[in-house]
């Protein structure tokens, strides 16, 4: 079956040339950014090269899990329009779809069959033909009820029930085979005319009881609400031979459920309690498969309040967010992961509203800027994993020596990707996040959508927006600096260029500076662009005392005497000072880094991953002459080193010695360390967003 639908596809396909097939593939954000090798599709396509070709594309069109999020991206009303086509037997006349679309109007219609075929679920409309599904698209949309071709295959109804039935409706000659009494049931209550003379004879309550069901539509009604004698129905079947009068006495109610139950007029799920009318007849009643339609409401788009280019905030939010993990680790929750009372905690000591912090936390964790690091305490029954999240110096250095451009392209390639949610609903919130994306690029530049619109607007057009918190997704584009904080959500220059054309972001992002002011009180006035890597070493110098677009720091003592205790020097961090100060550095800075100098007393403290001992001092001074070993001397008998157990021995050993170790299990109390390894360094693609211009670049080759 799989291999139809791809021929059908790599037919669709090579009859498009490069700028129409570029156009209908930019309508679905996360197949664009598949054909540039990154995006949502990877979990079930893999990694794509950057130009898959026509044969790889007809096979990712095909994937059941590329046609599922196909038809979740639609909107309401063209979603409702492949069920009419599916319930149709998968293709409809020019008159058929005119009775079923009578609500709609003509450039409405026009709009959603043209969704339709632009996204590779309808065929080519031909004039004079049918519209017709393509191949494989009938099997993934769901009828709006229940058909009576189920009794086909439904074992509970036998033809003896079916022959029932008919006698019932007062059939004279009733067909042999189950097929035949199907469609003679259908011809009956399927068709408009015979079912409005089925009807007629109705009694009043058969009447009251036969327009409430079609009011319940094809999803059926609770048998208690319909009367509260329903476990009564359950004793009854069509095998009864009593005539219906010679039976129990029912309430009106429950009589009239009875007869229809008799007739075969509805579907009965006895073990649920719910009864309803068959599609068919629904369809009969309404004049077509739905009575109503949903309109795609029109959504005013207004000027953005701030669209000129600006330094995004979200960068010095990380490095103030780093420096707080820097200083306390956050702690993890027994099970894992970060607690919600943890991001509310730092939050509140960096000043920042949660809902902001929690993004950036869980990006740093997904880039490795942040990882994870696990300690068993104890033994025995007391003995469990106490987690803790601290920042990585090695990747942590890599991503300081980054641009500003570079940090904020990767910052936003990551939440696009969704590295800040759960693995389970990560590729949802992928997809979803770049259509949202995609929308709001489609608006015009420098317009968006009133933040009261937007929940509303994106339901309107995606059925999928339904299963995601967009009023957070919202906050997200405001942490990451894609959407102004006040007034309508859209994007500006600054972001459009981020998503679509990345390595231009250099040129426009306001200049780096390379200086902050020192003031005699030790406060330092630092500008929104200020080079990373010197921001980075103010930092481990200074507490942030305020934050925004200028931050205001304060040299700090304790910093200070922690850096000189990694090396540095009164003189050298004075003239990293005076080196990149605007404004000459005033006496009492310096005479404050040297009283700091002094007072350090010359204290250094290091780790140990290794200890040494031995019986005597000869046989230790063996070993500490081997330099492989890096061991220090602390006691006669007594030695340190920085190296890892293993290593240690290996050295010692390859020299001619002999050491011996003790592999016994750990006292009580003693702690077990275990990193968890960093995610690796992330391919960026050279555009986040690929747009139609992008992708016709891309399908030249193809």
């Amino acid at each position: 079956m799989i291999d139809d639908v791809v021929a059908d596809r790599a037919g669709a396909i090579s009859a498009l040339d490069g700028d129409e097939l570029a156009r209908r593939i930019a309508l679905q954000p996360h197949l664009a950014a598949w054909c540039v090798g990154t995006g949502p599709l990877r979990v079930w396509l893999g990694s794509s090269t950057r130009s898959p070709g026509r044969k790889q594309l007809a096979g990712a069109l095909a994937n059941p899990h590329v046609l599922r999020l196909t038809l979740e991206l639609l909107d309401a009303a063209a979603s409702q329009l492949l069920v009419v086509l599916a319930s149709r037997g998968g293709q409809v006349t020019a008159q058929e779809l005119a009775q079923e679309l009578e609500p709609v109007p003509e450039a409405e219609r026009t709009r959603m069959v043209a969704a339709l075929v632009d996204r590779f679920l309808v065929d080519e409309p031909v004039p004079g033909e049918p519209l017709r599904l393509r191949t494989g698209v009938a099997d993934m949309v769901a009828r709006p009820g229940r058909p009576l071709d189920r009794m086909v295959l439904d074992q509970t109804i036998t033809k003896h029930h079916l022959g029932i039935y008919l006698d019932n409706l007062g059939i004279e000659q009733i067909p042999i085979g189950k097929t035949q009494r199907i469609e003679l049931l259908r011809d009956i209550i399927g068709t408009p005319k015979r079912l409005e003379r089925l009807t007629d004879g109705f009694q009043p309550h058969e009447r009251d009881m036969f327009d409430r069901l079609v009011a319940a539509g094809g999803r059926g009604i609770a048998g208690d609400r319909l009367t509260n004698n329903w476990w009564q129905l359950r004793l009854y079947s069509p095998l009864d031979q009593r005539p219906i009068a010679g039976r129990p006495a029912l309430t009106p109610q429950s009589a009239a459920l009875q007869r229809f139950i008799d007739i075969g007029l509805v579907w009965v799920e006895r073990e649920m309690r719910h009864v309803g009318l068959w599609l068919e007849t629904l369809t009969a009643v309404n004049g077509r498969t739905f009575a109503q339609w949903p309109e795609v409401p029109t959504t005013p788009i207004k000027p953005l309040d701030h669209h000129a280019p600006m330094h995004p905030d979200a960068l010095s939010t990380l490095q103030s967010l780093l420096r707080q993990v820097a200083t306390e680790p956050i702690p993890g929750l027994k099970t894992g992961g970060i607690g919600v009372k943890a991001i509310r905690d730092i939050a509140k000591r960096m000043g920042w509203p949660v809902e902001h912090v929690a993004p950036l936390v869980h990006l740093a964790l997904g880039l490795g800027v942040i990882t994870q690091m696990s300690e068993f305490v104890g033994r025995g029954r007391n003995a469990n994993w106490i987690h803790r999240y601290e920042v990585s110096g090695e990747r942590t250095a890599e991503w300081r020596r980054l641009g500003i451009a570079d940090q904020w392209i990767q910052l936003v390639d990551a939440w696009l990707d969704g590295l800040d949610t759960p693995g389970e609903t990560r590729s949802l919130d992928a997809v979803m996040r770049r259509q949202v994306i995609a929308d709001l690029l489609a608006l015009p530049d420098g317009h968006g959508i009133a933040a009261a619109d937007l929940v509303p607007w994106l339901q309107a057009h995606h059925l999928l927006a339904e299963r995601v918190d967009l009023e957070q997704l919202h906050v997200q584009l405001v942490t990451l600096g894609l959407c102004p904080s006040n007034g309508p959500v859209g994007l500006g220059a600054l972001a459009r260029t981020v998503l679509t054309e990345p390595v231009s972001l250099h040129q426009l992002l306001p200049e780096q500076d390379l200086t902050f002011v020192v003031q005699a009180d030790f406060s330092v006035i630092a500008p929104p662009a200020l080079d990373p890597a010197v921001r980075a070493r103010l930092d481990r110098l200074c507490t942030a005392e305020s934050k925004g677009s200028v931050a205001v720091l304060r040299l700090d003592r304790t910093r200070i005497a922690t850096e000189m205790a990694a090396g540095e020097s009164a003189q050298s961090l004075l003239d990293f000072l005076t080196e990149n100060s605007s404004v000459p550095v005033a006496p009492v800075v310096a005479q404050m880094l040297a009283d700091v100098e002094r007072q350090r007393g010359g204290l250094t403290a290091r780790t140990a991953a290794t200890v040494v001992t031995a019986d005597d001092v000869l046989g230790l001074a063996a070993a500490v002459k081997v330099r492989t070993a890096r061991l220090t001397l602390i006691a006669p008998t007594v030695a340190v080193s920085d190296l890892p157990l293993d290593k240690v021995m290996a050295a010692l050993r390859k020299a001619g010695l002999a050491p011996s170790s003790t592999d016994e299990p750990a006292p009580p109390g003693e702690v077990i360390s275990r990193v968890q390894p960093r995610p690796k360094a992330r391919n960026v693609p050279e555009v986040l967003h690929p747009q139609v211009a992008q992708l016709e670049a891309l399908m030249e080759g193809w």
